[in-house]
This record gives C-alpha cells, sequence and structure tokens, in this order.
C-alpha cells in the first residue's frame, strides 16, 4: 500500500474527503516539497522507528490518526491534529535521520532476502528528510497532517 503524508489545516480537515483528496493530488502534480511519498515503504520506515524505541510515535507518524474518509476503491485518508504533530515533531526533533538509517541494514536485512538492492538505502533516506520535512513544517504552523493511503 502507497502512503503519503502531507501537511494541512485544521480547516482543510474539515473541509473533508474529497477536498483533501483533491488537494493532495494538487501537491502531487506540483512536485511539492511539502508532501512525503513514502510509497509501500512506510512499514519498513515503521520497523526502524521500533528498533529505536519509538513504535508508538512511528505507528502514530505513518499510520495512525483519525479517519477522514474511505472512498471504498482502496484510498483511504487519515489526519493527526496539530497536537499529535507536535508530539511527532518533537520525538523527530530528538533524533536524526542518520540515527534511523542507521539500523536500516539489520532490519533490512530480515525483510529482503539476498540482499539490500543499489541505491535502496538512498531512496529511504530521502524519503525520511521528506517525513522529517512535513512533520517540521506542519508544527511550526500548527497544521495537521493528513496521511493518504493507496492500494
Amino acid at each position: 500500500m502507497n502512503v503519503s503524508l502531507f501537511p494541512l489545516s485544521a480547516e482543510e480537515v474539515l473541509s473533508g474527503f474529497d477536498w483533501v483528496i483533491s488537494r493532495f493530488q494538487d501537491l502531487e502534480s506540483d512536485a511539492s516539497e511539502a508532501i512525503c511519498d513514502l510509497g509501500e515503504d512506510g512499514e519498513v520506515i515503521e520497523n526502524f522507528f521500533a528498533r529505536v524505541g519509538a513504535s508508538d510515535v512511528a505507528a502514530l507518524a505513518i499510520s495512525g490518526g483519525a479517519l477522514l474518509g474511505d472512498d471504498d476503491f482502496g484510498t483511504v485518508c487519515t489526519f493527526l491534529t496539530a497536537g499529535q504533530v507536535k508530539e511527532v515533531s518533537e520525538f523527530l526533533s530528538s533524533i536524526s535521520v542518520r540515527e534511523i538509517m542507521g539500523v536500516a541494514p539489520e532490519v533490512l536485512n530480515d525483510i529482503i532476502r539476498g540482499g539490500i538492492p543499489d541505491g535502496y538505502l538512498d531512496d529511504l533516506e530521502n524519503s525520511l528528510i521528506d517525513f522529517w520535512k512535513v512533520y517540521e513544517l506542519a508544527a511550526r504552523g500548527d497544521m495537521c497532517v493528513a496521511q493518504i493511503y493507496e492500494g
């Protein structure tokens, strides 16, 4: 399942599922820096966080939040409140992408058989950098974070 995250105001969340999905599509087509596309690696990244003792925060940040809606065709949208975003952001400010990437080979060896593909770690690191940016931007702006699941 593809997972994407992006910041938005509480007012935008209150506009409903269809509006948030439309906003996501606009951001996606603009190649906005305010979006984090984890692709199918959300679970892998949750495992990284669990390995450093932050599974609760990871679950909230990647697959938590309140249900906003579902289109019955494989797209689901959840969101984190501004308070939850601050909780995640505070944790992220206490740890670095480098620390999370330090556990990547060990975690991936348990998941990927036959070795880690060339470039995969770089892609994961870029996704984590985007992840940090989304939560930092949302926390600074007292915003929510929408999570879009497709597939």
